[in-house]
């Protein structure tokens, strides 16, 4: 081995988890095993060379200036990087270049801007039965943390978030996470060992503002603590240096917030489409006229976690009216708002020592353009003006940027040409120096051409060489003979002079103290920005917020959106309600529909023919209650919306195969978690519930499930279902009432109106929807035949049993009927006593004499069946 890949060898042992990429020159080159991985997964030549065990070793490399985008395609494929930089210049070493490992670049950690997207690194801690959880964007500063001992609720939090990597303290933590994501899993880091307070809170300290941390009076023993220094921790080892850029933390459950987990997020398409996984249909897309990624990000949040505080959405709402009704000045913002880049990201940049001089001009500009958005006047005090006012004054920062800095500065700060003239007297007479240098250069060729004669006489320059003069070889019998062979090349020969040689040196030197000069003071601005780092995230914060606010009054004056009248009180009443993303991609108008729940009628039985805008209304209610809560005015008349805790999905068939979970599993899964967490002030909306199964244990289940909400929580529920017997319900249960989609019948055709009614449906349409749908007629016909002899087998059997006084049987009570310690109880068992009562007086009823042959077959089977029931149901019961 070779002295420097002894030191390879030394180097890699820190971490033989990861590839080395190991700085040599102008490239990164990886060896062994790295160079076989890495060869494949970026699809670069792997080459070798001499030495090893038999006598080669695998390399492969990439160029250093582009080596952030092989990094992203490494980190892709789950692979973590070390990168491993010369600590020095190697002109000035002697010997081998001392080198040492700079970063680790792993998922969770990678500095690549990802725009809307974050790539954020999270950690799962657990004591005493208590999870925590923090999650942290590295680049941006952005921090969330919160503790649960519920492990479905910190499920959501990470599938709502979405961490690249998470960190996890115990094997049992792994094995949980193994369970959550089944597929598409984040890379999983094992982080173990005691959390000290001491050290806990003095790193705390050192990421956070002192006096912000303190306020927030966590102890460094709380759960969600220890999860956040388990993140803080690992990113300040991997990136060699500080944390120091976090903003304040964001709690992940707070009792301000509309909640909604991950299955309700899915279900109403807030980010992705559940059919095509695309942006575009969804409510988030159809909001998003943001101009800034700090926008969209912040819209995308306030979709995360809608308001549940009134003073807020209030300030909201009149801040989105003030900009609808004055459109100059909100195209002025626009206008304004198109210059401003990622500034939290950059700001990351500068703190992780990844900025470039281009990065600094961005900042500076977005930070003129926030000050420009600082001076405009508004008629009317709002949230808009205190988010101007809130904005620190960065002017400083916009001077030693956008005013001394070229308007095109270079990508690397080594190579020179960042700073205007002015800027630095020193700067100035070295870049004198080596313009004069140049001209110099000029006249030197242009007079050895004359001195020669050789008219094709060039003088070159490469760092190997320095300055030289080359002559073709076709020429090189006129070349004088105080000239001094340099190189050969293939046609053309090249040499030098000492009057060159002494020029040479003075040249280059102005030239290189130049470029270290510019990169000195390019180092000092940095240092300075990171001085202000708090006032400029403020500042980002502040004009995010300005930039959704304005998006939001844009959408609304697109679409003739109303503010909503949003309370403290319980009920949604909507007037004239649209389905706001439906409604924007239809070429002809949107039919509206209202909506009325209280408290004394929370609860929505919706019946219809498939494809007759069931499932669009249901949602369309949703997602209006979500803008409400947003601050965003809605697509209605009119809206006057309470204040919800949570919002709740029950939507769609879907099973989950990785997980070995069946559709109906799926399904009663989520019907669980409802159950277990709806209050009288969630929204519920049930689509088809209990069609996973038979007909007769589904109908069981879904009345059982409908008595239960209205006997426990009373939530605002919304229940789509073709069980038409559900709609005897109505009479049945108190604040349960009937509607459905209205259907216009033509012959054999059907039009679907989109209309809803207060009155219950009396059949579903399906034969036609199948027609529609482009199914033979043969299978239509055959398909007429089976449902004309059911329902008069149907009709026989009711009219037989009214005719003799036979009551139909009551469905089965639910298991939580049977073994509920509440109200259920009583009401179960009055449901077995009258249906064993309701049996023997229908048999005592029965009149052998004027009872006909046939008709005593029937009615003997009937009754026969249904003691059979009775008995079986009494059994189960007891």
């Amino acid at each position: 081995m070779t002295p420097m890949m002894k030191q390879y060898l030394e180097i890699k042992q820190q971490v033989p988890d990861a590839l080395l990429m190991f700085r040599l020159g102008d490239f990164y080159e990886l060896f062994f095993e790295d160079a076989e991985t890495a060869s494949r997964v970026l699809d670069i030549t792997l080459t070798g060379r001499d030495g090893g065990e038999d006598g080669r070793i695998p390399m492969c490399g990439v160029p250093y200036h582009a080596v952030e985008g092989y990094l992203d395609r490494l980190i892709g494929h789950g692979y973590k990087v070390a990168i491993c930089n010369q600590m020095e210049d190697p002109k000035q070493s002697k010997g081998i270049v001392r080198r040492e490992i700079v970063r680790m670049v792993t998922p969770g950690t990678s500095l690549t801007d990802e725009g809307l997207e974050r790539r954020s690194l999270g950690a799962l801690v657990e004591s005493r039965g208590e999870y925590g959880l923090a999650i942290v964007d590295l680049l941006a500063g952005d921090v969330w943390m919160g503790s649960s001992f519920a492990a479905e609720e910190i499920r959501d939090w990470l599938l709502l978030h979405g961490p690249a990597e998470i960190l996890f303290g115990s094997e049992n933590l792994l094995d949980e996470l193994h369970v959550w994501y089944p597929a598409n899993a984040p890379m999983f880091t094992a982080c173990p060992g005691a959390f000290d307070g001491s050290t806990v809170h003095s790193l705390m300290l050192r990421c956070f503002l002192k006096e912000e941390w303190e306020a927030l009076g966590l102890t460094s023993d709380a759960v969600a603590v220890q999860a956040l220094y388990a993140v803080l921790d690992y990113a300040q080892t991997t990136q060699r240096q500080s944390i120091v850029h976090c903003k304040r933390p964001i709690f992940l459950t707070t009792p301000d917030a509309l909640q909604m987990d991950a299955t309700a997020i899915r279900h109403l398409e807030l980010f992705e489409t559940n059919r095509t996984r695309m942006k575009e249909g969804t409510l988030f897309h159809h909001l998003n006229r943001t101009q800034t990624v700090l926008g969209s990000r912040m819209l995308k949040s306030w979709l995360e976690r809608p308001l549940g505080h009134l003073p807020t959405i209030l300030q909201r709402q009149e801040a989105v009216e003030v900009l609808l009704l004055d459109g100059v000045r909100r195209a002025e913002i626009k206008q304004l708002l198109r210059q401003v880049a990622d500034v939290e990201r950059l700001l990351g940049r500068v703190v992780f020592q990844r900025a470039t001089p281009k990065d600094l001009y961005r900042l500076g500009t977005s930070l003129a353009a926030a000050m420009a958005i600082r001076s405009f006047q508004f008629p009317k005090v709002s949230r808009v003006t205190d988010l101007q006012q809130g904005m620190p004054d960065v002017l400083p920062i916009v001077d030693l940027t956008v005013v001394r800095m070229h308007d095109n500065p270079p990508t690397s700060a080594r190579d020179g040409g960042i700073w205007l003239q002015g800027v630095s007297s020193r700067l100035d007479e070295l870049r004198l120096l080596a313009s004069e240098g140049k001209q110099w250069i000029a006249a030197f060729e242009q007079r050895e051409r004359d001195r020669t004669g050789i008219r094709t006489l060039k003088v070159g320059y490469n760092k190997v060489f320095g300055y030289f003069v080359e002559v073709s070889k076709g020429q090189s019998s006129l070349v004088p003979s105080d000239y001094e062979r340099r190189q050969t090349l293939a046609s053309a020969e090249r040499y030098t002079l000492p009057e060159l040689k002494l020029r040479e040196s003075a040249i280059l030197s102005a030239a290189e103290d130049a470029n270290a000069l510019e990169e000195n003071m390019f180092n000092e601005l940095c240092e300075q920005i990171l001085a202000e780092r708090h006032k400029i995230q403020a500042c980002a914060s502040c004009l995010a917020e300005i930039d959704a606010l304005v998006a939001l009054a844009e959408v609304a004056e697109a679409y003739g959106y109303e503010r909503p009248e949003v309370h403290l009180g319980r009920g949604i009443d909507i007037k004239a309600g649209r389905h706001p993303v439906v409604e924007a991609g239809l070429a002809v108008s949107f039919v509206p529909n209202d909506c009325h729940l209280d408290e004394d009628n929370n609860f929505v039985v919706l019946t219809g023919p498939n494809m007759g805008g069931k499932s669009t209304y249901m949602r369309q209610i949703a997602l209006i209650a979500i803008m409400a809560h947003i601050g965003s005015f809605v697509p209605a008349r009119a809206a006057r919306i309470g204040i919800l805790d949570r919002i709740f999905t029950r939507i769609g068939a879907a099973d989950d195969i990785h997980s070995g979970q069946s559709t109906f599993m799926v399904e009663m899964s989520e019907v669980s978690h409802i159950l277990k967490h709806a209050t009288s002030r969630s929204l519920v909306i049930l689509d088809e519930m209990g069609r996973g199964t038979s007909t007769y244990d589904g109908l069981a289940i879904a009345e059982a499930v409908v008595e239960y909400l209205q006997s426990e929580s009373r939530p605002f529920c919304l229940f789509a279902t073709h069980y038409h017997e559900l709609i005897a319900l109505a009479q049945d249960v108190a604040g349960v009432r009937n509607a459905s989609l209205a259907v216009a019948e033509r012959g054999s055709s059907i039009e679907f109106l989109h209309v809803v009614v207060s009155e219950p449906a009396d059949r579903s349409y399906g034969l036609h929807v199948a027609r529609l749908a482009g199914i033979s007629e043969r299978v239509l016909e055959r398909a007429s035949l089976h449902l004309a002899r059911r329902e008069a087998q149907a009709k026989t059997e009711a009219e037989v049993s009214a005719t003799h006084g036979i009551a139909p049987l009551a469905p089965p009570p639910s298991q939580s009927e049977r073994h509920s310690n509440g109200p259920m109880e009583t009401l179960a068992l009055r449901r077995e006593l009258d249906g064993a009562a309701n049996l023997l007086r229908d048999i005592a009823a029965v009149d052998p004499l004027t009872t006909t042959p046939i008709d005593a077959l029937i009615v003997l089977q009937t009754l026969v069946s249904r003691a059979k029931e009775v008995v079986e149901r009494w059994v189960s019961f007891n």
